[in-house]
């Protein structure tokens, strides 16, 4: 090839953004970053809250069937709060979302969603 020519190397865009949030606002602080860089790259951004397992939590004087409420209502009020940052448009009105609820360790989860979804780019506050 000759030296005049120039090569340009596109690195591919992003087609699928991690965006996890404990729904704290630190977390919201960085969902317009993601809100950005998804609409920048007309990629999809995917919002993710992982409720922590009751084992994390466990307390040998309550048995399992008091976290089964517990937990019942944590899941409805996560899933809540995903679909109102959907409907509100969490990245605005032409953004693809995708919305998905995990239990576990949250890093942990992360990590899983990020791969299973084949996620570009996780973005998250410190």
């Amino acid at each position: 090839m000759p030296a005049s020519v120039k090569r340009t190397i596109k690195t591919p865009p992003y087609r699928r953004i991690l965006w996890p949030t404990d729904f704290s606002p630190l977390a919201k602080a960085a969902l317009p970053h993601a809100v950005a860089l998804a609409s920048a790259a007309d990629a999809e951004l995917v919002l993710l809250h992982v409720l922590p397992s009751p084992a994390m939590y466990a307390v040998p004087e309550m048995s399992g069937a008091f976290w089964v409420p517990i937990q019942r209502e944590a899941k409805a009020s996560a899933r809540r709060k995903l679909r109102a940052l959907e409907k509100k448009g969490a990245a605005g009105p032409s953004l693809r979302t995708h919305a998905v609820l995990a239990e576990g360790v949250p890093f942990l989860q992360i990590l899983r969603a990020a791969k299973r979804l084949r996620c570009d780019l996780i973005v998250l506050a410190t």
